[in-house]
């Protein structure tokens, strides 16, 4: 609106405060791509270290978060070296087949083959690109915005003195009649 008031009222303090606002936001924009690109590689690493450390070592801890990522990702803890005679695994780590009679157990053979901190990582990662690509889109198009921001108040700064004023008055044509009686 600050811009859009200073070159419609062509007020070349407003222009020009509505050029300066748009640099720190630019300056946002580079700073979110820039920091999306780095950490794409990073993510996963980081995501996988952070869950080796989280994970509940003992039943009661945030087993009910666990669960609902196993069901929601359909994912099943962090590391897949249990062998076929593995014992019971977690219900959350298998899919319930419609129809399953009590007690149904969960066992290597039919739980989820994802491990979760890969599908979480992955999909970050997804994100981040997706991030990156958006935020190097629209600091492009910030950069095309300053730029014809800066030169609309370059040129409300040096309008000549008289751009104002009416210098030239408008004057209603004259009627012209045309006598066809020579012809």
């Amino acid at each position: 609106m600050l811009g859009f008031y200073g070159v419609k009222s062509q007020k070349y303090k407003f222009a020009l405060g509505y050029t300066v606002l748009l640099v720190p936001i630019l300056a946002f924009e580079i700073a979110f791509t820039v920091y999306a690109f780095l950490y794409i590689d990073g993510a996963s690493s980081l995501i996988k270290n952070l869950m080796y450390i989280l994970y509940p070592r003992n039943p009661g801890l945030s087993t009910t978060a666990w669960d609902n990522m196993h069901r929601e990702l359909q994912c099943c803890g962090l590391q897949r070296n249990w062998d076929n005679n593995a014992t019971a695994l977690p219900i959350s780590c298998c899919p319930i087949p419609s129809g399953a009679i009590s007690p149904f157990e969960c066992t290597s053979q039919n739980s989820h083959r994802s491990r979760c901190d890969i599908v979480i990582s992955s999909g970050v990662t997804n994100d981040l690109y997706t991030f990156f690509c958006v935020g190097a889109v629209i600091a492009s198009l910030q950069i095309i915005i300053i730029g014809l921001s800066a030169w609309m108040t370059h040129r409300l700064k040096h309008k000549p003195s008289n751009a104002n004023r009416d210098s030239q008055k408008i004057v209603a044509p004259t009627r012209v009649v045309t006598d066809y009686s020579k012809y």
